[in-house]
């Protein structure tokens, strides 16, 4: 039986180590493409520098480039943003297509941040947004889909929740210690995803027929407030501080707090109905597996 062999971009970051050791565990081979220097597979979009040789023995590509976006968005740090998505999936995808070596499928990424945000539910058809993150987004989506002659799927995915990294690691300190609250007035819609449920979703694409473009969120999104209540309850604590008005956090993270403020509310009904399950339908038993 044949082993296959997967090449995370992106690798080293949140998902990409989750995903190596799902991809571990289904006994395939991983290699990581890095900008590390000690890297075993190195390459660096911004210097023009990849050994394609490295895509020889690859079946599958999953691309998860980008630099953090949870950092105060200076116009130099928005331009990293954007060239670490964009530009870098425009270079991937060029040695893609002039490769000899063709492979059985590429899995691009970007977010749910490619809407507006509003109450209103959101599917794969919902109009692209008008602000930072939307044109990021789409951009970003149209260098992957200028692959050739290669199956394709993107995956929209939403606020990811893990122990290791992003969202959650941030709360666990301060809610531990009482000092948890809810933002703004806590209505704003919160399009979740546990982090194994994304990485199932990768590798279900890989391995199916399916093509296009699809949302990784869980069908149950959750209003600011629930998940505060519902994640101080699962760490045994109370939350006695008011809500944090919106303008404080206007001041501290500028124009980043759209991230905070934003409502997305986005349906996964699209990929339920190709077949793909999820472990993890509500923030209940997302949480419950990550913190206990």
């Amino acid at each position: 039986m044949k082993k296959y062999t997967v090449l995370i971009v992106g690798g080293r970051g949140l998902i990409g180590q989750r995903l190596k050791y799902h991809f571990k565990k289904l006994n395939y081979n991983v290699k990581i493409l890095s900008r590390s220097k000690n890297a075993e597979f190195y390459w660096n979009p911004d210097q023009q520098e990849f050994d394609v040789s490295i895509l020889n023995d690859v079946d599958y590509i999953i691309n998860l480039c980008g630099s953090r976006i949870d950092q105060k968005w200076t116009t130099k740090r928005k331009k990293e943003i954007y060239s670490s998505r964009v530009d870098t999936t425009s270079f991937l995808i060029s040695h893609i297509n002039s490769s000899k070596k063709k492979i059985k499928k590429y899995i691009g990424v970007s977010a749910i941040g490619y809407y507006n945000y509003n109450e209103i539910l959101k599917n794969e058809s919902s109009k692209q947004g008008n602000h930072f993150l939307s044109q990021i987004c789409s951009d970003w989506e149209k260098q992957s889909l200028k692959i050739k002659n290669v199956s394709c799927c993107l995956l929209r995915i939403g606020v990811v929740l893990s122990k290791n990294g992003g969202m959650l690691k941030k709360l666990l300190f301060p809610f531990s210690m009482y000092l948890g609250a809810s933002l703004a007035n806590g209505k704003q819609k919160m399009s979740w995803i546990h982090i194994d449920d994304v990485c199932s979703m990768i590798i279900y694409c890989m391995k199916n027929t399916n093509t296009g473009i699809f949302n990784c969120v869980s069908p149950n999104p959750v209003s600011n407030k629930e998940f505060s209540e519902k994640l101080a309850k699962m760490l045994k604590k109370r939350i006695w501080l008011p809500n944090i008005p919106a303008y404080l956090l206007n001041i501290i993270f500028g124009e980043m707090a759209t991230l905070i403020l934003g409502s997305l509310n986005v349906s996964s009904k699209k990929i339920e109905k190709s077949g793909f399950k999820f472990n993890f339908r509500k923030i209940d038993e997302a949480l419950k597996d990550l913190i206990d």
